[in-house]
């Protein structure tokens, strides 16, 4: 009788026992595994960091940022011109040779876009004229004759383009071609400021051969002169484009330009926490395009070039 009575008492205790048991071993894994999302969360993110930090430091020990060290290295070794000076010099001798050619080039493309404008503008009349007469005919609807318009139109002027070889996106070759250049010198110039403050000793002549308040070119400018001016001028270079492009801002063309500006602004943080001899590259840079986009759009120039009149000229 005691052991039936004391079945039937600890009977309750013993089903909540086995009921948190079970709860336990349900509730243990869904922790465990909460715990190791966590873990391989946070393990991913220092993976992705890992590997951006690898990717930028395997582009700045590449062969062709490398070259560009060694070139201004070699310049200012050889040369004998201050940091500041050889840092303008080679920008404006490499700009000159590389960019020049490319942007007269590009005149070339705009300049017979630009004429064909009338030849577009009587083609443009004539497939009006030909869709309201097959919408009357074929009975079409708004939508469809809207749609052949479209695609005749497109079709047409490929065809213009295409006779006189002057496709819109061979006009943006120098903003494309300078990106590469532009980048690896930066690099170079900040590999050679890191390497003075390493103990470099044939580079610690980077940190006293500045000017003014940028004695020190491994330090980023004290005022936030220099990075402003390139901000200024870089803006400038941008709208100086859009007027002697001869093309219009729309589509393609216009997102070009509008991400061109947005980057410009975006780069003035940047160009204020980085070293100032990266900032006075892209001071000389700058100062060297806007000198060419004024130089292009002088007529006696063009003429020299051989680049075809335009009416906007």
């Amino acid at each position: 009788m005691y052991r039936t009575l004391s079945c039937r008492i600890m009977a309750p205790v013993w089903r909540y026992n086995s009921l948190v048991t079970k709860l336990k071993r349900i509730a243990l894994p869904k922790r465990f595994n909460s715990d190791a999302v966590v873990l391989s969360s946070c393990s991913l993110q220092q993976k992705r960091s890992l590997s951006c930090q690898t990717w930028y430091d395997d582009i700045c020990q590449s062969e062709i940022v490398k070259a560009a060290e060694n070139t201004l290295i070699n310049v200012h070794d050889t040369v004998g011109l201050s940091w500041w000076c050889c840092i303008l010099t080679s920008t404006i001798i490499l700009r000159t040779v590389i960019t020049l050619p490319l942007a007269i080039y590009s005149h070339h493309v705009l300049a017979r876009l630009a004429n064909l404008g009338p030849e577009a503008k009587e083609l443009n009349r004539l497939l009006q004229a030909e869709t309201a007469l097959a919408k009357q005919k074929l009975n079409l609807s708004q939508k469809d004759a809207i749609a052949l318009y479209k695609y005749s139109l497109k079709k047409r002027i490929s065809e213009l383009t295409e006779r006189e070889n002057c496709h819109p996106a061979k006009a943006t070759i120098t903003t494309f071609a300078q990106v590469p250049l532009w980048i690896s010198f930066s690099l170079a110039i900040r590999n050679i400021s890191e390497s003075s403050f390493k103990g470099a000793y044939a580079l610690q002549s980077f940190q006293y051969e500045g000017f003014l308040q940028i004695s020190n070119l491994a330090l980023p400018d004290p005022i936030y002169v220099v990075p402003v001016l390139v901000c200024i001028i870089n803006l400038v270079n941008i709208e100086l484009y859009c007027l002697r492009s001869n093309m219009p801002q729309f589509g393609w063309n216009r997102a070009l330009t509008n991400g061109l500006r947005l980057a410009t602004v975006m780069l003035l943080p940047v160009a204020a926490i980085a070293p100032s001899g990266v900032t006075l590259y892209w001071l000389g840079s700058a100062l060297t395009a806007i000198t060419q986009n004024l130089l292009l759009m002088s007529p006696r120039f063009r003429r020299a070039c051989r680049i075809p009149q335009t009416e906007k000229e």
